[in-house]
């Protein structure tokens, strides 16, 4: 692949429903969860913890749908409960590497929406005002 890899890094992707390369909108693939690397091969996301985490990556750059963020935060919950990880380890890729903005959510705002903490619009109000800064 384009930079080495023998495949994608992360070991999910939650799609916006936009296709690859232009600017059509096909709903039926917005928050589609598709499946990148078994959770047992090392990711290649996050340098100096791919050994030991799992990642999981929203197409969209800071400008989510409604519907990625609800199963992002499905597949971190479902991650949590099956490998037994607290809410403290879940952490965006900027909190490992300054040189990094992803998920252009705050760490904390993440983990508050992950553990039920904050409601879905709430969320996207945060994420404009974190994306704002």
């Amino acid at each position: 692949m384009a930079r080495g890899f023998s495949r994608i890094g992360y070991h999910a992707v939650v799609l916006n429903g936009y296709v690859f390369g232009s600017r059509q909108y096909a709903g039926v693939f917005d928050g589609q969860a598709q499946p990148g690397r078994p959770a047992g091969t090392p990711g290649a996301h996050a340098l100096g913890y791919n050994s030991n985490s799992l990642g999981v990556c929203m197409i969209g750059r800071d400008n989510f749908s409604l519907n990625q963020l609800f199963v992002t935060r499905r597949v971190i919950q479902d991650w949590m409960r099956l490998y037994d990880i607290p809410i403290e380890r879940v952490i965006g890729h900027y909190e490992v590497a300054r040189s990094k903005t992803c998920p252009n959510i705050g760490g904390d705002l993440l983990r508050s929406y992950v553990a039920g903490g904050i409601v879905l619009p709430k969320m996207l109000q945060e994420i404009e005002k974190w994306n704002r800064k």
